[in-house]
């Protein structure tokens, strides 16, 4: 009795990957599974490892097998037009995970593809996978270095086998083989083809080959709705980290901002320290500027009786010139001028003196002013040193601009890549429109999911948005304070250069003090504003969390559901229903 193919007993393709990243290739992962257990080969030799989903898929399906099977993953590591992220660092990652579950019975090669068949002895290889190269002339030169190697009941999957741009070239190699051996391709995921290089393989792949012969739908749609899972569950992983490094980012801002915080509440300590120096300097100059003035009418006044005193003995010394003949004849009266002058000069020495204590006294007030200058310059330092803290705030808040764009720029590649992978669904609902009428309800929740995440994805960017006018509003606040800065140290020069300006510097401090407490205002409203920010920012990442928590609860009821729903179209292919056998697959499919 002939074997025939019946995928129910193939339950480890309902499994999804142990690890997944977003590459179209996942979609095939399934198949590879099914293939490991109907060949059952001795070697398997994957070419084109790249991040390695494909390879530690049909690792995974030898372990489950239990068999004693060789597997080698073919690589150079070192990147290519097409394969993306491929390097060292990619095989050290990929390393990590293979090695600890598989390294018994596996081992990744890095080597040049047409190099690395020297090391494997002719016959030896049943099942190889090729995903080395693109171009035609390439993908040739492989086939032609490792077909030697096959052995004549193995089977070659070619990928790529549906693409024809950029390029590619695999497509020309497939149609050559594909009229010479037995064959049948997967059109979706780039393509992939499977190639029986003699009648001698196990009759358990001669009854997939078989059946897939007479039901190509059935079966391309069937393998593409499990690989959709593989996929789907990459893209939930995808969203789920961006959401992850969205919540990390919003706490990093949400530090600086605290630091921010501090910084300007040291600023506004400072400046108001700053403040109550210079009004207590400016309270020093008045009074002494004010005793200057008294000293100088004190002086004038001295001036005038030393000027009058003056002008009286030059109107004495005119009368004795005028009395000089009389005072011959009269020495009396000479004596009594001559005591006269005399009491004059007693004056005169007197108002000298007095004069002199009060050149002492001006004396005593120069240190005084001295040391009023000396607290100024200290003061301006002092502003020194604020412009410098004010010129590192600034380069802070330039250097978190920079990330910002940065991050913005990687949002609009992740997004153009949503993009392109939507737009390569569109172009498959021709051909999975039967099985979009079984996946309608599954749909609708994964649509709404989308739904959520995006506009989940459309308040963070507000968010971001709404920092990045926060940082400018912060910028402009420093550059406020710097043009204050300025005009206090203009205004601490003149006080310096001229006590006369003292009163204009007293003027300009009272207008100063009031744009302090503008500022004052201005930033009291810029931390209720910051403080409204981070109330949003604590909803969105509860929202987050719900989301996540709605991925998950999808995520792990859908492998049961998905069971039932493609459980129902293999109940078919044995051609029972209530127990009535039906006659061609037409029949079948109306009945289900």
């Amino acid at each position: 009795m002939a074997l025939e193919f019946n995928p129910l007993d193939y339950p480890q393709s309902l499994e999804l990957p142990k690890r997944v990243s977003a590459d179209a290739r996942l979609e095939h992962i399934p198949f590879a599974k099914v293939l490991v257990k109907l060949l059952r080969p001795k070697v398997v030799v994957d070419l084109g490892v790249c991040q390695g989903d494909s390879y530690l898929a049909l690792c995974d399906a030898v372990a489950a097998l239990g068999l004693k099977i060789a597997c080698h993953g073919v690589d150079t590591w070192k990147g290519d037009m097409h394969g993306g992220l491929n390097d060292e660092k990619c095989l050290n990652e990929l390393r990590v995970f293979h090695d600890p579950l598989y390294g018994h019975f596996s081992q990744l090669l890095q080597s040049p593809i047409a190099e690395a068949a020297t090391h494997f002895s002719e016959g030896s290889i049943e099942l190889l996978h090729i995903d080395s190269h693109i171009t035609f002339e390439a993908v040739c030169h492989d086939w032609e270095a490792w077909r030697p190697k096959l052995s004549r009941n193995s089977v070659v999957l070619f990928q790529n086998t549906n693409t024809r741009e950029q390029g590619y070239g695999v497509w020309r190699l497939w149609e050559q083989l594909r009229v010479t051996y037995r064959n049948f391709e997967f059109t979706h995921g780039y393509g992939m083809g499977v190639l029986a290089l003699s009648p001698g393989i196990p009759e358990s792949v001669n009854a997939f080959l078989s059946f897939a012969e007479k039901n190509p739908v059935l079966v391309r749609n069937y393998f593409f709705a499990l690989g959709s899972r593989a996929t789907m569950q990459a893209r939930i992983g995808a969203d789920l980290a961006a959401l992850q490094t969205r919540d990390a980012r919003i706490m990093d801002y949400d530090a600086k901002a605290r630091a921010l915080d501090c910084e300007v509440e040291k600023l506004d300590l400072l400046s108001r320290s700053r403040g109550d120096e210079v009004e207590k300097l400016t309270h020093e100059s008045r009074s002494q500027a004010e005793a200057i003035v008294k000293l100088d009418a004190l002086n004038q006044s001295r001036a005038g009786e030393i000027e009058k005193l003056d002008r009286d003995r030059a109107h004495n010394a005119a009368e004795l010139e005028k009395l000089r003949p009389l005072c011959q004849s009269n020495a009396a009266e000479i004596e009594k001028l001559n005591t006269l002058c005399q009491a004059r000069a007693t004056e005169i020495k007197k108002l000298e003196r007095e004069r002199a204590s009060s050149a002492a006294e001006l004396e005593k007030l120069r240190p005084l002013c001295q040391s009023n200058a000396a607290e100024i310059a200290t003061l301006n330092a002092l502003c020194q040193t604020r412009a410098t803290e004010i010129e590192k705030l600034e380069r802070q808040g330039a250097t978190r601009t920079t990330k910002i764009e940065k991050l913005e720029t990687a949002s609009q590649v992740h997004a153009s890549d949503i993009k392109k992978l939507e737009n390569l669904c569109q172009s498959r609902a021709g051909e999975i429109e039967k099985m979009e009428r079984l996946h309608k309800s599954r749909d609708g929740e994964i649509e709404k999911l989308e739904r959520l995440s995006k506009s989940r994805t459309d308040e963070i960017e507000k968010l971001e948005r709404l920092h990045k006018s926060r940082d400018v509003e912060t910028a402009k606040l420093e550059q406020l304070s710097q043009s204050r800065a300025d005009e206090l140290k203009k205004l601490q020069a003149q006080v310096k250069s001229n006590e006369e300006f003292v009163r204009t510097h007293q003027a300009d401090a009272l207008a100063q003090t009031e744009q302090i407490k503008k500022l004052q205002a201005e930033l009291s409203g810029l931390r209720d504003e910051h403080a409204a920010l981070r109330k949003e920012a604590d909803g969105l990442k509860d929202e987050g969390a719900k989301l996540r928590e709605d991925a998950k609860r999808i995520s792990n009821g859908w492998g049961f559901k998905l069971s039932q729903i493609l459980a129902a179209p293999f109940r078919l292919m044995k051609g029972k229903v209530d127990g009535k056998a039906l006659n061609s697959p037409a029949e079948r499919i109306h009945k289900s």
